[in-house]
């Protein structure tokens, strides 16, 4: 696995769409985690004090990308100057996010 910040939205949507989700406006910033061959893994965005977009490929769920990305994206945000952020998620999404240390 490998990560890069110059994630290519013609890979985040299909991955994003595979997870139910879509490529909201106005993203300012998205990453990814791509598998060796080239595959997108796992992204998230960025659009000011919030994180969005979060999608972990199903056939890699359980290997702490999600983690992982947010992490980058927390450091991503602090690089900017913001202390503060909010998840964009679907209510039933949430328990995974809590369990990685986040509030509701």
């Amino acid at each position: 696995m490998y990560y890069t910040e110059q994630t290519e939205i013609s890979k985040v949507v299909p991955l994003l769409e595979k997870c139910g989700l879509s490529m909201p406006a106005g993203v300012e910033y998205t990453a990814g985690i791509y598998t060796d061959n080239g595959d997108l893994a796992a992204t998230g965005s960025l659009k000011g004090d919030m994180i969005q977009a979060v999608a972990v490929d199903p056939a890699h769920q359980g290997e702490d990308l999600m983690g992982k990305l947010l992490t980058h994206l927390i450091g991503v945000a602090s690089e900017r100057g913001l202390s503060s952020l909010h998840l964009f998620t679907k209510p039933d999404k949430a328990v995974q996010f809590q369990g990685l240390g986040l509030r509701l």
